[in-house]
């Protein structure tokens, strides 16, 4: 019952009628009910155009001209939506024939035809469309139209039907007190504000600098564990490169989904122990992702539940040993 039409009609070619003595016809459901429009066109003549309503007493309920029917090249536009019909002739809108309510076609019948009184040896049409409306069927089996929006009561989510299916989003989340942001968890909901991004990093032989911004040194030999997050850990690998005091970061290590990503001094990088060429990226069926890229110096960035990005790391290369970044949003 929603629908939009478009079709070109052109003056047929030399050797057939010089007129089109014709039309198109619209909303007509079969030829004793319905209302209908008939566009006799290429006709300059006083009932060129006919509004009315099938009935064995009333054949024609108006008779009309309209110039721009009786000449060539013609564009007709056709938009029925929600009840209401609105008719374009040359991209001009007419009132007098969009009022007419309109009459939905059933199965089997016509919905819109040409028909014409004379033999025509070409009726030439041309940049023909038509356009449906959208529709979605929810989980539940409900049925839903473009445009249309409603709340997804397991998620909370508010849902659209668009041209690409349904699509959910979370509400907008309430305003943030200064210094904070808002952020949302795209699975269930749940807002938050947030601070800026905590920042740690290893430097030099090497010189820390903690989350609260306070600076340490410290020389151990080993693999150390730098952040985590719920799902996600972050490793800083030191390494003695002289023999003795002091030692050298030359790694950043990443565990996520049981899954190892590195990247470290040499400008290496690799995933579960292989060396990989860069840029990589390694997506997961939900939605998250992790890449390596290589800016100048070499970047590892973790999206996961919509963050973006979760964590981001960073490997400053001198050879044998990097400065280790990490922002933890």
């Amino acid at each position: 019952k929603n629908f939009y039409l478009k079709a070109k009609f052109n003056q047929p070619p030399a050797g057939s009628f010089s007129k089109f003595y014709g039309g198109v016809t619209y909303n007509m459901a079969d030829s004793k009910h319905g209302n209908y429009i008939l566009l006799r066109m290429g006709l300059n003549i006083a009932s060129n155009v006919e509004v009315g309503y099938f009935d064995p007493n009333k054949v024609h309920q108006e008779q009309g001209r309209n110039l721009a029917v009786a000449n060539f090249p013609l564009t007709i536009e056709l938009l029925v939506r929600d009840g209401q019909e609105q008719i374009w002739i040359n991209g001009i809108l007419d009132s007098k024939m969009s009022a007419v309510e309109p009459h939905f076609a059933t199965t089997g019948k016509v919905g819109i035809g040409i028909q014409h009184v004379q033999v025509i040896q070409t009726a030439v049409v041309s940049d023909a469309e038509i356009c449906t409306p959208v529709q979605c069927t929810d989980k539940d089996g409900t049925f839903y139209e473009g445009g249309d929006e409603w709340l997804d009561v397991d998620t909370f989510k508010t849902c659209t039907c668009t041209a690409n299916g349904i699509e959910c989003a979370c509400p907008a989340p309430p305003p943030c007190p200064g210094g904070t942001t808002p952020w949302t968890d795209p699975e269930i909901c749940e807002s938050k504000c947030i601070r800026p991004p905590g920042y740690c990093s290893s430097s030099g032989d090497p010189h820390y600098r903690t989350f609260d911004q306070q600076c340490y040194d410290f020389h151990g030999m080993c693999t150390y564990q730098a952040g985590n997050c719920e799902d996600f850990t972050v490793f800083f690998k030191n390494v003695d490169l002289v023999g003795r005091q002091p030692r050298f970061t030359k790694r950043i290590e990443l565990e996520f989904k049981g899954e190892e990503f590195a990247i470290g001094n040499s400008f290496t990088s690799t995933y579960n122990g292989n060396r990989v060429a860069l840029p990589f990226i390694r997506e997961y069926v939900d939605g998250s992702r992790v890449e390596i890229v290589n800016n100048g110096q070499l970047e590892m960035v973790l999206y996961n539940k919509g963050r973006d990005p979760s964590v981001r790391l960073r490997a400053t290369n001198y050879g044998t040993w990097i400065n280790a970044e990490m922002w933890l949003h």
